[in-house]
């Protein structure tokens, strides 16, 4: 009998142990698949966002007495080669109209050739770039033989994100003339997004400013069986919503003239 219970005694301890050690395994493989992620991650997860300030197609930045205007940003994933086609207005008087280029992503310098220049119109090629790029800044400098015309000069900064570029399956070489009628085309698609995105803007203020009418319809039948206190209560509450309700409008007629402008200036770009 006491054989029996001990017989049952050293199961029992195997079939824990067993456990014990199937748990132990699994936590184990988890550790260390979790651990390999953790130390991994930057080689085959794309970076995170660093709240750097991008500057999108159409947009520029002004430092030095001059004005960068981003007109173009294409990406080939094939050829791994991002074109920025950059426009340049110098409102100094030091005379300097051609500069230095690199480009940087988060692991260092990119390959950066300058394949077009003429004017106030820059082309760049970034190569070699990484097929997980996020963002990439552009440092314009002056030559070395430009640098004593203006001794004040700092290197200007544009950042580039590939949220904003233009998906392309190659990237050709194209001619001068080429190059501006790719920079107003892709000018008047960003004009025409941001056209776009105004008008939902107004289709969502519609549908608010309906809805708050609704209520205030709603609240005012209300009334009809309120006390004076209650009244008081519901008045107020319909005027918060009249303020809103206005405010929805103001921001409506806000978006219109916007996108009134923004008509406008298609109609620069194409020439009319």
């Amino acid at each position: 009998m006491f054989d029996t219970f001990k017989e049952r005694v050293n199961k029992l301890r195997k079939r824990r142990y067993k456990s014990y050690n199937k748990r132990m395994k699994y936590f184990m493989v988890v550790f260390i698949v979790g651990y390999a992620i953790f130390f991994t991650s930057q080689l085959w997860l794309p970076p995170t966002y660093v709240g750097v300030p991008v500057t999108k197609v159409g947009g520029s930045i002004s430092a030095n007495n001059r004005q960068v205007k981003v007109d173009s940003i294409d990406y080939s994933k094939k050829d791994r080669v991002i074109e920025v086609i950059l426009e340049i207005d110098n409102l100094s008087i030091d005379g300097v109209n051609s500069y230095n280029f690199k480009a940087k992503d988060r692991r260092g310098n990119l390959k950066t050739e300058v394949v077009s220049e003429s004017n106030k119109f820059v082309v760049l090629h970034i190569k070699k770039v990484s097929r997980r790029w996020t963002e990439i800044g552009i440092v314009i400098s002056l030559k070395p033989e430009d640098e004593k015309k203006n001794t004040d000069f700092d290197p200007m900064r544009v950042y580039i994100s590939n949220k904003i570029a233009k998906n392309v399956d190659t990237i050709d070489i194209k001619s001068d003339a080429g190059y501006v009628r790719l920079a107003k085309k892709r000018q008047i698609e960003g004009v025409e997004e941001q056209i776009t995105e105004l008008k939902h803007i107004i289709s969502k203020n519609n549908k608010d400013i309906k809805s708050i009418k609704g209520k205030i319809s709603e609240l005012k039948k209300e009334k009809e069986v309120q006390t004076v206190k209650e009244k008081q209560v519901t008045d107020t509450n319909i005027n918060e919503l009249e303020l809103k309700k206005n405010e929805l409008s103001l921001k409506n007629k806000d978006a219109k003239n916007d996108i009134a402008d923004l008509q406008e200036k298609i109609k620069v770009l194409n020439g009319e």
